[in-house]
């Protein structure tokens, strides 16, 4: 797998101290979510459980969090969209349940059909371990994370900077970014 380092993503301009938890780039829009309530220009109030769309120009509230669902005090912490098919994917700073269906913090959650696109029960990870980023591999059904703690799954340690890849096929692991090898800082 070729890692690409990313460009500065332009997310307007957001007040000091703004807190980006998770974002993604879609043709024509940034995506995003914030880690505290902030109003940015033109009266936009961006939640911890809302994702923010910035074109350019203005902002919008793209998923308003509390009419999809997310009760209020949960965090949108990880965003992704899949580059060919635009299927978007959440995950959170913590368990609830959205449409029926319980969400642990390590979840990702499919934002089209409400459901796990990722269930981190049947992928062995122990209670505790936060998914803080996640991407799909194009092609395969195999899913991209990391996580904000370190630790060992399926035999393969990591730290919590690092990018693992789960083969749902053979319910296995493997280290795909060792982040502290590509930048010891």
């Amino acid at each position: 797998i070729e890692v690409l380092m990313p460009a500065l993503a332009d997310l307007g301009p957001l007040p000091d101290g703004a807190d980006v938890t998770a974002f993604a780039v879609t043709s024509g829009n940034t995506l995003f979510a914030l880690g505290h309530s902030a109003t940015l220009i033109d009266g936009v109030v961006a939640r911890p459980r809302d994702l923010i769309a910035w074109d350019g120009a203005s902002y919008n509230v793209a998923l308003d969090g509390a009419a999809f669902g997310i009760p209020d005090g949960v965090a949108i912490d990880a965003f992704a969209v899949h580059p060919l098919t635009g299927e978007a994917w959440l995950s959170f700073d913590t368990h609830f349940e959205l449409a029926g269906v319980y969400v642990r913090d390590a979840d990702v959650v499919d934002l089209a059909s409400l459901g796990l696109a990722f269930d981190s029960a049947a992928a062995d990870i122990p209670a505790g371990m936060d998914v803080d980023a996640v991407g799909r591999l194009g092609g395969t059904d195999d899913v991209l994370v990391s996580f904000d703690v370190g630790g060992t799954l399926g035999g393969v340690g990591f730290s919590d900077e690092d990018v693992l890849r789960y083969d749902a096929a053979t319910n296995s692991w493997s280290l795909v970014v060792d982040a502290s090898a590509a930048h010891p800082g």
